[in-house]
């Protein structure tokens, strides 16, 4: 399989897409204007979970090591109306994206926060990875951020502007953000 099967080109051309929070901020921005870089061919042809799972999505962190491949990622899911059938709609997946590990042509998905947050999601996580390869990954997330959203300084800027509900789940890894940059990330309104 190839990279078009995450994007269908009839359900693109129908489509207005909506504005998406990306899952480690939970800043809200179109994709328009704010550009990742598309979910690669390599986890629909090694994930089987993973296949036609989403519409459209994009990688928010990646890191390749001797052992394994790691991508975080997040999108828009297809949803088959309740009362409408064949109906369906294109939004934001719930959440807060999956990370996966590509590993020995094996694949394995968790959400995101059962990976950085191990000690919270007891025995649910499936991927157990070294702090220094979490540090590692937040380390390519920040770079990839700060350039998806113009530069360091408009990344900064737009964190400290964005405006958080009390959270279900803790906050992304900050620990691990400041660990990788030794800079400390604020924003007005974090728990």
């Amino acid at each position: 399989m190839t990279g078009s099967h995450w994007f269908r080109k009839s359900i693109a051309a129908a489509t207005r897409w909506l504005d998406i929070h990306d899952p480690f901020f939970l800043i809200e921005y179109d994709p328009a204007h704010v550009h990742f870089a598309p979910i690669p061919a390599i986890i629909g042809d090694e994930c089987p979970e993973m296949r036609g799972h989403y519409v459209r999505a994009w990688v928010y962190g990646h890191l390749k090591t001797p052992e394994a491949e790691y991508f975080i990622v997040d999108g828009y899911v297809k949803i088959e109306s309740e009362d409408r059938p064949g109906a369906f709609s294109v939004v934001p997946e719930d959440g807060s994206g999956f990370l996966i590990e590509i590993r020995a042509g094996k694949c394995l998905v968790d959400p995101t926060p059962y990976v950085f947050f191990p000690e919270l999601n007891k025995a649910k996580s499936r991927i157990r990875v070294p702090d220094s390869v979490l540090d590692a990954i937040s380390s390519e997330l920040l770079k990839r951020y700060a350039k998806s959203f113009g530069g360091k300084r408009a990344f900064l800027q737009t964190i400290h502007n964005v405006k958080r509900e009390a959270p279900s789940e803790p906050p992304q890894p900050v620990g691990h953000f400041r660990k990788a940059t030794g800079e400390r990330v604020q924003c007005k309104n974090c728990p």
